[in-house]
């Protein structure tokens, strides 16, 4: 399963490694191999667990990976709060508790802070005149004008 979304604005690909387990399904296996191919390009691993099942480590392949883990299944009867691991996100896949705060839980692990609202940030000066040479085209309603726009663009960029 590949899934492309955003979340808060930023754009998020997941792949879903099937479950990792032993079985003698070669489809599954196919599935589980595709899936934990797609890691190796992960920058952040979504460690998923079920509350009422003992704690797995994450396999040795991971561990070079940024890992966020996350317990699903919390709004079963007889979960313990306590049994989620320190650090990791409680979830409910089936009701949605708990899902706001792991997307925002993923956007915080993937993305460097974001500036506030009339916060100063930091331009490389080929980037500054690239946006000065665009806000000109637009104030001059030189709009058409996209392939010059461009080519001016990847000049300052280079």
């Amino acid at each position: 399963l590949w899934l492309e979304t955003a979340i808060e604005g930023w754009p998020v690909s997941f792949a879903d490694t099937a479950g990792l387990r032993t079985t003698s399904d070669p489809l599954e296996n196919a599935g589980m191999l595709m899936g934990t191919n797609a890691t190796e390009q992960a920058d952040l691993v979504l460690w998923v667990q079920d509350c009422s099942a003992a704690e797995i480590p994450p396999p040795v392949f991971f561990h070079n990976k940024k890992i966020l883990g996350v317990t699903n299944k919390i709004d079963l009867d007889g979960f313990q709060p306590a049994s989620i691991s320190q650090g990791a996100i409680g979830i409910s896949a089936l009701s949605g508790l708990g899902i706001e705060g792991l997307l925002s839980k993923i956007i915080a692990e993937l993305v460097s802070p974001v500036p506030k609202p009339g916060q100063a940030v930091a331009f490389h000066p080929l980037l500054k005149s690239a946006l000065e040479n665009s806000i000109e085209f637009v104030d001059k309603g030189r709009l058409l004008d996209v392939p010059k726009l461009w080519e001016s663009f990847k000049k300052n960029l280079n």
